[in-house]
């Protein structure tokens, strides 16, 4: 932006500084410019090189600035990579001065150059909100890197005017490192949700003659990558147990990584075209249609600090069957109402939930009839905007949101005062946390 323009724009110019862009954040990013048109956002991307190959990416050019020509966020941590993202954090800041920033959304805190970052505004007094999709079920460090841990976040925390958290897992984990109930908001990531829910039948018949699907029958659909952390193979290993059992159901695996062979590798030939691997979807608008000839989403990852494809499904109408560790479960899967949860590793409890959505047509229909009014609500409840509103307005930026997205700490009240129940509140309001179910235990 040139200086002139710069000085004809008297709103507070609030810098969003990200990783590499996804469709996802270039959809959430529209949001807030169009949604709080008393700031002048821009867009930083420090990574050209987005995490995956997506067809096209529709982000605002007129927001947008990229620091990272040629660089991969996913890139091995070399001593030439910190090097480059500190001085590339030193011409972040040098064009902070220069447009005379009013506060900073930082994403993430996992390189020399976001610390160089927050540590500048710190200084200058510039109000910094850290926006992360933590989960404390992940946070498993131990030795020397929980040391070394403690001393990063912690200082990070500090800095911080507010921490932007997506749910009460996120909110847990900077408890945990000194973060307080006055600098914690809601303010989760999002899809595109018109996209989603904007598809038609005739996009879903395109869509499955592009996947060669063939006629409308169950599925289940796993969708990521295929790394160790995500474990499709305990996807594909509990399907297979339940094959026999289930012989109009597919499973379907959207993504694609290093696992891949070796998943392909476990199925027999027999069950080849009940297994499909699609690879990396890379057009959002297929991947939409590809939900819609799905009927429940399986994630089994071991680590998984939110999970979005669970947002993706459920705006789809899919049921959920979910690992305990992942961090979206207290916010948007009620077991028995829209969801299953088993026990991270286990394949037999995996086995046992998908077995249960085949044996039994009423799970199937409760997930589909309440995946759609859970998600409403805590669309209502955690509307990033209103969170971003409240952190601006606690900066004094902007009149703070007339609608307050809910604190973690009154979400954490909710949570004692409806401990020990078998359902969701009776509006749906406010989501409850619940103890992980083990399916095998459960008679």
């Amino acid at each position: 932006m040139s200086s002139n323009r710069r000085q004809a724009d008297a709103r507070p110019l609030v810098a969003i500084i990200e990783n590499s862009e996804t469709p996802c954040r270039a959809a959430l990013h529209r949001r807030f410019a169009t949604e709080l048109p008393q700031i002048n956002f821009r867009v930083i991307y420090t990574h050209s090189v987005a995490s995956q190959p997506w067809d096209h990416l529709d982000s605002d050019s007129e927001i947008t600035v990229s620091f990272g020509e040629g660089d991969n966020g996913d890139a091995p941590m070399t001593v030439r990579r910190v090097v480059r993202d500190f001085r590339k954090a030193g011409r972040v800041i040098a064009w902070l001065e220069r447009e005379r920033v009013a506060a900073v959304v930082l994403s993430g805190y996992s390189d020399l150059g976001r610390l160089r970052l927050f540590r500048w505004c710190r200084r200058r007094r510039i109000p910094v909100f850290l926006c992360a999709d933590s989960n404390a079920r992940c946070d498993q460090a131990r030795g020397i890197r929980r040391i070394a841990k403690n001393v990063i976040v912690r200082s990070v925390v500090r800095c911080c005017s507010s921490i932007l958290v997506f749910g009460s897992e996120g909110a847990r984990y900077y408890h945990r490192y000194g973060g307080t109930d006055d600098q914690i908001v809601y303010c989760p990531a999002e899809p595109d949700y018109r996209l989603i829910e904007g598809v038609s039948t005739e996009d879903v018949r395109r869509v499955a003659s592009q996947f060669d699907l063939g006629e409308r029958r169950p599925r289940f659909m796993f969708c990521g990558r295929l790394e160790p952390e995500k474990r499709p193979d305990l996807a594909v290993r509990a399907f297979l147990r339940i094959a026999p059992e289930a012989p109009d159901w597919q499973l379907l695996i959207a993504g694609d990584g290093s696992l891949r062979a070796e998943c392909e590798r476990l199925v027999p030939p027999d069950l080849a075209d009940r297994v499909r691997f699609l690879g990396f979807v890379q057009s959002p608008e297929a991947l939409a249609g590809l939900y819609h000839l799905c009927d429940v989403l399986v994630v089994p990852s071991d680590s998984e600090a939110w999970g979005l494809v669970i947002n993706e499904a459920m705006a789809a109408g899919l049921g959920v069957i979910a690992s305990h560790i992942v961090g979206a479960i207290p916010e948007l899967v009620y077991p028995g109402m829209n969801g299953l949860i088993f026990h991270r590793g286990d394949v037999a409890g995996l086995a046992d939930a998908m077995h249960a959505v085949v044996r039994t047509p009423d799970v199937l229909e409760h997930m589909r009839v309440f995946s759609p009014m859970i998600l409403r609500h805590w669309r209502q409840r955690g509307d990033p905007v209103v969170g971003l509103q409240r952190a601006l307005g606690r900066a004094g930026l902007i009149q703070p949101a007339a609608r307050i997205a809910m604190s973690p700490a009154a979400f954490g009240r909710r949570v004692e005062r409806d401990a020990g129940s078998n359902g969701p509140p009776r509006d749906f309001a406010e989501p409850v946390t619940r103890t992980p179910v083990c399916l095998k235990n459960v008679g």
